[in-house]
């Protein structure tokens, strides 16, 4: 038999912060998935493993091998990269720019081919490597303009090589920016590419999507960790209350909880829809449609999320199955509620940029799941604590 809430549990519970913020990683996840599949055919069909094999037949190790040539196939996987990147937070904020790698192997100055509305409107070269190599490359006056790993581009601003801005060490593209690629990262992803080519045994798409998955899932519960002990903060100091750490803390874990989960959730969800749909063929088109669904999907999963931590409360005994509904009904109204408000940030700043966007999009999504449960909680209000107490007749 479960119990009810006692006041001071019904207190403790109306204090939890339920903001809900977009989860940004999530299309961060999605280019990763992309970009892998991009890069490991541009390795295999523009020479790379070929090479490769034939240091290995030569009596080269298959490590040794596959180390030597990923100096070359790394900026294959830089190229997927940010082209992924651009794509997966285009379709995020409902932008409608987008990237790929350039397929043509004769068109050097042109390795990512930038589009807006499907129109070709750009191109930028990437050049992955140390400092020197890139000054080289930006003073031999080739190319138009020019990306670099974050590495080099942070050693040429320390040596005041090159004017600040002159390389940058990522896209921004009609105000969506690509992530930022460092020399060690894609020069590990090319390796072990490689090294799956050699030994011709292919990990698990699915396993690499649940790993994407798990990782921007941590991404965002991190900040939404930091957020609830801010936003805690904040609310104790506005009301004059003074703040319990541990207590604090406790919300601060479960919200980050939550955030791992939905996100872990949606990134996998996407992740798995866009490798069933790709077919192979990078599609810039195909990853912006994909995580343009994010708000939608993340809504969705907000509600199951909430739903299993207090199924979890029932059977701890915290909460009866009654609550249990209410709280699912209170919780379905305010993601309607969020996904409402984020949609109305979104139409309100179309032609904003993306880190603006962003924000408005999570204010929306808060102040939407704020007044969504606070008509949940009209909707599907206790009626046995809005009965007016009964007093015993003398």
């Amino acid at each position: 038999m479960t119990k009810r809430q006692t006041p001071a549990q019904e207190k403790r519970r109306k204090r939890k912060t339920n903001a809900m913020m977009p989860p940004v990683a999530v299309a961060d996840g999605v280019a990763r998935i992309a970009a892998r599949r991009s890069a490991q055919d541009s390795i295999s069909r523009r020479g790379p493993v070929v090479r490769a094999r034939r240091m290995v037949a030569a009596g080269v190790s298959t490590e040794s091998a596959a180390e030597a040539m990923a100096k070359v196939a790394k900026g294959y996987v830089a190229e997927a990269q940010l082209a992924a990147s651009v794509s997966a937070r285009s379709g995020l904020v409902g932008s409608n720019v987008g990237a790929y790698p350039n397929r043509n192997a004769f068109d050097p100055t042109d390795d990512i081919i930038l589009t807006q509305a499907g129109i070709r409107s750009g191109a930028v070269q990437v050049k992955n490597g140390q400092r020197d190599y890139i000054l080289k490359q930006v003073e031999s006056g080739k190319y138009p303009s020019i990306v670099a790993n974050r590495d080099a581009v942070e050693g040429l601003e320390r040596i005041g090589g090159l004017a600040k801005g002159q390389v940058s060490s990522c896209i921004d593209h009609a105000g969506v920016r690509s992530v930022e690629f460092s020399s060690v990262e894609t020069h590990q992803e090319a390796k072990d590419l490689l090294v799956s080519a050699l030994q011709e045994s292919s990990h698990s798409e699915h396993v690499m999507a649940l790993a994407c998955a798990v990782k921007s899932g941590t991404a965002d519960g991190v900040v939404n960790f930091g957020l609830s002990l801010v936003s805690q903060a904040v609310e104790d100091r506005l009301s004059g209350r003074p703040s319990e750490f541990l207590p604090m803390v406790g919300e601060a874990v479960k919200a980050g909880a939550k955030a791992v989960l939905r996100t872990t959730v949606v990134t996998y969800s996407q992740s798995i829809t866009l490798l069933r749909r790709a077919k192979g063929a990078f599609s810039a088109r195909l990853i912006r449609a994909i995580t343009s669904s994010t708000l939608v999907m993340s809504a969705i999963a907000d509600v199951v999320v909430d739903f299993a931590f207090d199924v979890v409360d029932v059977l701890r005994g915290k909460i009866d199955e009654e609550t249990l509904f209410r709280n699912l009904g209170v919780n379905s109204c305010g993601a309607l509620g969020g996904l409402a408000g984020a949609g109305l940030a979104l139409l309100a700043t179309r032609d904003a940029p993306w880190w603006l966007k962003l924000l408005l999009v999570g204010v929306g999504l808060w102040l939407g799941a704020v007044y969504g449960r606070r008509l949940g909680k009209h909707l599907f209000r206790d009626e046995e604590a809005t009965l007016p107490e009964v007093l015993p007749v003398p």
